[in-house]
């Protein structure tokens, strides 16, 4: 007797891979997230904010420095 598979097909198999890849994506990124303390978190939320006297960020602001 023969068994008969039906394998998907290349654009269920895209589909399937990016699914996987974006919840791998997202899992690292919350635990990456859990990694630094409030008072890291806390500076790091104020380099990404806009300064008082700028629309640019504190992080934009510096890299354009260098």
């Amino acid at each position: 007797m023969q068994h008969r598979i039906i394998l998907p097909g290349a654009t269920t198999l895209t589909r399937l891979i990016s699914e996987v890849r974006e919840k791998a994506t997202l899992r690292l990124w919350n635990k990456l997230a859990l990694i630094p303390s409030a008072e890291q978190r806390s500076q790091l939320e104020m380099l990404l904010g806009p300064t008082d006297c700028s629309r640019l960020s504190l992080l934009e602001s510096l890299k354009k420095a260098l």
